[in-house]
């Protein structure tokens, strides 16, 4: 597991590969946890390779990879905050904006990371032509709006 990340730190696409092969090996050759049966299930191997696993995917462009891992660890912990946040950028990158606001929605405010969730779903609702909605999320976020219109782009996690 160590050496993903240490390839996933590389920041290029070769250590990117690499640390995907790692993350793909052990996620292949750990226990599934069982969510009513597995203490701690965030803490298991098999979770945190696929999560890992799904954050290189997303840096890597390759965002319906990123969604399967992240669509699993979201059946895995159906109440995590960061599953649900990251959730919200690769259904984002997909184009999947009724989607990507629901689970941003689903987030309390109290998140740490609220910031970056309302920043997803402003983008969401710009790309969706909802300005009005936009606005608001963009200023609940601190960051200036999308312009209101469809335009390619990348969601941010």
């Amino acid at each position: 597991l160590m050496r993903g990340k240490a390839y996933g730190l590389l920041k290029t696409s070769e250590g990117r590969s690499r640390a995907i092969a790692d993350f793909t090996t052990v996620v292949e050759r750990s226990t599934k946890p069982v969510p009513t049966q597995t203490a701690n299930i965030s803490e298991s191997q098999y979770w945190r390779a696929l999560n890992d696993r799904a954050i290189l995917y997303f840096e890597d462009g390759q965002f319906q990879k990123c969604y399967e891992d992240f669509f699993t660890l979201l059946q895995l912990s159906p109440n995590s905050n960061d599953v649900k946040y990251n959730l919200t950028g690769a259904l984002g990158a997909l184009a999947r904006y009724d989607e990507a606001i629901k689970i941003g929605l689903e987030i309390p405010e109290t998140y740490a990371e609220i910031k970056g969730v309302y920043r997803n779903i402003s983008y969401a609702y710009a790309y969706s032509l909802k300005c009005t909605e936009s606005e608001k999320y963009a200023k609940l976020a601190g960051v200036e709006p999308k312009p209101c219109k469809s335009l390619d782009f990348t969601f941010t996690q």
